[in-house]
């Protein structure tokens, strides 16, 4: 009885860069060699190191097919990060797309992707291009910049709305929503013509994470605000100058021509109260 090899050891799919065939020392010659594991990055050029990207951190793959003098290409998007590779046979790309996304579709709800995780109590909504995420547990919305490698952790009695920007149907953004929320009033902009408030932080997001956009936005609007975390006031200092008018001010209220009503108003206005 014979055994076929596949059913031990399944080959992997194979692409090349078009700078493969020609200059293997060329810093784009590479050969993806991809697998139900996930993606391996084979760089030829001698001082750039191979890539393992196993399939779970793979958040989402394009597959581009130029007309006339556009390129081909297959681009990979992980959180913070994105890979492109130029190929030179649309078959085997177009194989290696299908495999990808059947398998990511297998995947949902792994750490690279956007999730509602009821049981956990976390919503996770990534970018449109996975440059950032917001992250939802309990009380508190983290936000990540993994382009920056920064986070920075909200408290969500602090913010004060939440709008949602629907995905919009034509122009620059079509196909991407926006979530944008404030804390206080706004970030205040100012250019040499006007000035205008905006979001302290906003997200565009794909069409595809609409509903968890919603349920973020939701869930956001609807959070109990009755115990809101405010920050500290700031302790104030008087200045030499704020004394000596405060002084004066007394003076006037000795001599009765201010009210000590009067005198009260002026001193919160000198101390910022």
């Amino acid at each position: 009885m014979t055994r076929n090899m596949n059913e031990n050891h399944e080959a992997p799919i194979i692409l090349y860069s078009k700078k493969y065939r020609e200059n293997r020392r060329h810093d784009a010659s590479c050969r993806w060699f991809i697998t139900k594991k996930g993606v391996w990055i084979n760089n030829t050029h001698p001082k750039i190191p191979d890539e393992k990207i196993p399939m779970a951190k793979i958040a989402d793959v394009e597959l581009h097919i130029g007309k006339g003098l556009l390129v081909d290409y297959l681009r990979l998007q992980v959180p913070g990060n994105s890979h492109l590779l130029y190929f030179t046979n649309r078959i085997d790309a177009q194989k290696a797309y299908e495999f990808l996304t059947d398998h990511l579709a297998a995947l949902g709800g792994q750490s690279a992707k956007s999730y509602v995780d009821e049981e956990a109590g976390e919503i996770k909504l990534l970018s449109y291009q996975y440059r950032d995420a917001w992250i939802i547990a309990e009380d508190t919305l983290t936000i990540i910049d993994y382009k920056k490698k920064e986070k920075q952790v909200l408290q969500i009695p602090q913010i004060t709305s939440v709008s949602l920007k629907e995905v919009a149907e034509s122009g620059l953004w079509k196909g991407n929503g926006f979530l944008e929320l404030y804390i206080g009033g706004g970030a205040i902009r100012e250019t040499h013509s006007r000035r205008r408030t905006e979001p302290n932080h906003s997200l565009c997001f794909a069409e595809k994470d609409l509903l968890i956009a919603r349920i973020i936005q939701r869930y956001l609007t609807n959070f109990p605000r009755e115990h809101a975390i405010l920050p500290p006031r700031p302790t104030v200092t008087p200045t030499e100058q704020v004394i000596a008018d405060l002084r004066e001010l007394k003076m006037l209220v000795d001599e009765g021509i201010l009210t000590e009503e009067e005198f009260a108003l002026k001193k919160k206005q000198l101390l910022g109260l």
